[in-house]
């Protein structure tokens, strides 16, 4: 609008305000100021979001760089960092750290909008500044050159946001706060991990951490990297103590010792060693968090960063001191360390498997009770011999005890060399005693040695029977994995309960006077057999002969009517050697033979612990039963003699079978006179089918036929429905085709006839059994997958009194194709069960 003159008319057109303008600019010497914040380092940070802060655009070192606004770096960058100086003039020079050049008028213009930049020092009014309170907390930063102010234009304070000079406004975009930054070799810091025991682990490969070389305890003892152990090895556990000055000491756990800059030294490259604590500050570091997670570790001594020496992140590398870089040999991770292992395995009785085949378990050689007997791997097999008692300790350790010997595992020789053999050995309080428990996952679990600093390991990864488990050092294999599996510490059973007092002299109840005494070993005195039932941890004991339990009668111990009384259930404690202590859980006491006399007749009462033998007694499986096994081949059977000749308790009869070429089931001829006349002679009755099957289609047809049969015949029966799973052999078997259909099987396939037989049999409600020979279960089926189900071992040890070697659980035993019953023409099959349907 054009300014022009006008008679006078008393409009808002003739009308003007005056305002005073202060006279910066006409005499700049007349703009000075006054000391508001100390000298250092700052990060300079805008009103309008304090999360952004003065920055020299792309750290450039460049004269005219312009001076903007940008998120706050947590990687410490130089060109957010100024150092700001004040002189007796009253002004200030503000420098950035990265390029050491200062904050400058661009052109020492004296407009709104001209720009900040950084520029050599030339002490300038352009460079000279006046810092002034603009009240809670923030400051004006005002140029001596124009008396304008530090802006951020539009008010919008965003990463690349110029900074500019405009005229004072009073606002936010012109405020700005001073975060003082502590200066290298005074650097001071803050608490940032809590004090413990760590593994201080490199991030970028958290395998490698620091260590002591060679576990030295000597003073100036190097500090490099070296591989972690997930074990107690003292010489990579440091323990970590802050100050409240603001630093750390890191104190070597295996000499005591703290680490220290070596020398005091002031330079790069300067080495890092272990000494004795003497409170210097070569000896105090701040540990400092980084936005990625990791940390870095500065010396107070120097400002300089733990450092791997050349950057080589390998094994035997040297930490140094060295300058700031950022790269991943600066940077470190701090694992806590737990003093004690973790429970993570309650106490009780075990079976221990391998995650390479969860149905091989640990087992003591051969079952020996002698120190040094090795641990190994075998087939589960439900012996004494592959359970053990594990025992969390107040010390943090677990103690495994063999249940069988009452010895304890234990590192052969104390020795710390990969492939060391795993031995039992009696108590001796050594490391090599101790175990740690870790979760390796999926229900599987790590267990190494305290004293060796290895782990359990099965030797070769083999899954035969007979592996050696030795220690190794930590590798994650399913060979170091191991399952825990809580059985009872013997199981249900009916038992003779022998004294080591003497030999086959047992418990027995005195029928007349109802008290517990010891006698000679008679076989058919039902009141010298006691059946165990486990109960949530506890057993009743109960007497064959009259049903009762073993009952605390105060010092004395009785028969009496089960009523859940705590003074009716027992605790059965090893006490090695194959023996057991039977403690009342009433009353603590244990059952005790009076005097250890080993006469008939003497009383058993309660006594408190001693670990004599008078309180050691073994447990002897009594539930035998005679039977025999028939079929065609037996002719016409006359059961009523069989059974009145008290020689047979049971029997298993062939139900049908499958022909060897032609694959067509076929009833055995006598099954069904058999079956009727059996059950009618009151003879308990089981049932097999001798399988020609090729697959488990045709397995599963067979267990429908026999199941079939049975009902047709509308039989009940006690015993088991085995599959006979053999080579054809010869035409003994009732046909006429000879060539065995499945005699070409592999053992896998084999097994899963058998498998898809038994699980059939017993989605009906009965229960399955695998009958073959001893040696037919080692070389022609997977015997470790079928433990699962009763076994029917045929193996001709020549009498009954020399029991088969077979080396898994079975619960029937044919000791003899040559054997004779009244009743039955010719030789017949002779079985022992060991169980009671």
């Amino acid at each position: 609008s054009v300014v022009q003159m006008y008679e006078k008319n008393g409009s808002q057109a003739q009308k003007f305000v005056f305002k005073k303008i202060e006279d910066n600019n006409d005499n700049e010497d007349d703009l000075i100021g006054e000391k508001t914040i100390e000298e250092g380092t700052y990060y300079i940070s805008s009103a309008l979001n304090e999360k952004m802060v003065f920055d020299i655009e792309s750290s450039s070192q460049a004269d005219g760089a312009k001076l903007q606004l940008w998120g706050k770096s947590e990687e410490n960058t130089d060109n957010q960092k100024f150092k700001v100086t004040y002189n007796e003039e009253g002004y200030y020079e503000i420098e950035a750290v990265h390029s050491e050049k200062v904050l400058d008028v661009a052109g020492a213009g004296t407009t709104n909008g001209t720009r900040v930049q950084q520029y050599d020092s030339n002490e300038s009014n352009a460079q000279k500044w006046i810092i002034k309170d603009a009240g809670e907390g923030y400051y004006y930063i005002v140029s001596k050159c124009n008396g304008l102010y530090i802006d951020i234009p539009g008010a919008i304070a965003q990463d690349g946001s110029t900074v500019q000079m405009y005229e004072a406004n009073g606002s936010k975009a012109q405020k700005f706060k001073f975060e003082k930054i502590k200066e290298i070799g005074d650097i001071i810091g803050e608490k940032t991990i809590e004090d413990g025991v760590y593994k201080i682990k490199l991030a970028s490969n958290e395998k490698l951490g620091l260590d002591i070389e060679g576990s030295s305890k000597a003073n100036q003892a190097n500090l490099q990297i070296w591989g972690q152990s997930e074990l107690i090895v003292k010489n990579q556990r440091f323990e970590v103590t802050y100050n409240e000055e603001g630093y750390y000491t890191i104190k070597a756990l295996h000499s005591g010792k703290v680490l220290d800059v070596s020398g005091a030294g002031m330079t790069n490259g300067t080495n890092v060693q272990q000494y004795d604590a003497n409170g210097t500050k070569s000896q105090q570091w701040v540990i400092k968090e980084n936005k990625d997670g990791t940390y870095s570790i500065i010396s107070r001594q120097n400002g300089l960063y733990l450092n791997i020496e050349n950057g080589e992140i390998k094994e035997g590398s040297n930490v140094n001191v060295y300058e700031e870089n950022k790269a991943d040999s600066q940077k470190f991770k701090f694992e806590k360390v737990e003093e004690k292992c973790k429970k993570l395995i309650k106490d009780g009785i075990y079976t221990i498997s391998t995650a390479l085949n969860t149905n091989m378990v640990l087992d003591i050689a051969d079952g020996s009770y002698q120190n040094g007997a090795n641990l190994q791997l075998w087939g589960i097999a439900m012996t004494q011999q592959q359970k053990f008692e594990v025992t969390y300790n107040e010390e943090g350790y677990y103690e495994i005890k063999s249940v069988n010997s009452g010895k304890m595992l234990d590192v052969a020789g104390g020795s710390n060399a990969n492939g060391t053999k795993i031995r039992q050995y009696e108590s001796n309080e050594t490391e090599y005693q101790k175990w740690i428990i870790q979760d390796a996952g999926n229900g599987y679990y790590y267990i190494a040695s305290k004293g060796a600093e290895a782990y359990l390991d099965v030797a070769g990864a083999s899954t035969q029977n007979g592996a050696s488990i030795t220690i190794y050092e930590m590798n994650g294999t399913n060979a170091q994995k191991f399952k825990f599996k809580e059985v009872p510490i013997i199981y249900n059973d009916s038992y003779n309960i022998e004294t080591s007092l003497r030999a086959n002299r047992v418990l027995d109840m005195d029928l007349t006077n109802s008290y517990l005494q010891i006698w000679t070993l008679n076989q058919q005195s039902e009141n010298q057999r006691f059946k165990l039932e486990y109960i949530d941890g506890d057993y009743k004991i109960i007497c064959s002969a009259t049903n009762k339990v073993l009952t605390a009668n105060q010092t004395s111990v009785i028969q009496d009517t089960y009523e859940g009384a705590e003074n009716q259930k027992w605790k059965i404690e090893i006490a090695g050697d194959g023996y057991y202590y039977i403690k009342s859980k009433s009353t603590g006491l244990y059952l005790d033979v009076t005097g250890a006399s080993d006469s008939e007749g003497t009383r058993v009462n309660l006594y408190e612990k001693n670990e004599t033998n008078a309180q050691k007694f073994a447990f002897n499986s009594v539930n035998i039963f005679y039977g025999i096994d028939v079929s065609y081949a037996n002719k016409l059977i006359n059961w009523l003699q069989v059974k009145q000749s008290n020689q047979v308790s049971f029997t298993m009869i062939r139900a049908a079978y499958r022909g060897y070429a032609t694959g067509k089931i076929v009833t055995d001829e006598q099954f069904e006179r058999n079956i009727m006349q059996a059950s009618g002679a009151g003879i308990d009755i089981g049932l097999y089918f001798f399988t020609q099957a090729t697959n488990e289609a045709e397995a599963i047809e067979e267990a429908d036929y026999i199941v079939n049969l049975m009902r047709r015949h509308n039989i009940n029966i006690k015993y088991p429905i085995a599959i006979d799973t053999e080579y054809s052999g010869s035409k003994t078997n009732g046909q006429n085709d000879y060539e065995g259909r499945a005699d070409n099987l592999t053992p896998t396939q084999r097994t899963n006839v058998c498998i898809a037989f038994c699980e059939r049999i017993k989605s009906y409600g009965y229960t399955p059994m695998i009958y073959a020979s001893r040696n037919w279960f080692y070389d022609n089926l997977e015997a470790d997958r079928l433990v699962d189900y009763e076994h029917w071992v045929a193996h001709y040890t020549g009498s009954v009194d020399s029991p088969t070697n077979y080396k898994y659980h079975y619960t029937m035993w044919q000791y003899t194709s040559s054997g004779s019953v009244s009743g039955i023409e010719g030789r017949v099959d002779l079985n022992i069960c060991n169980k009671k349907y």
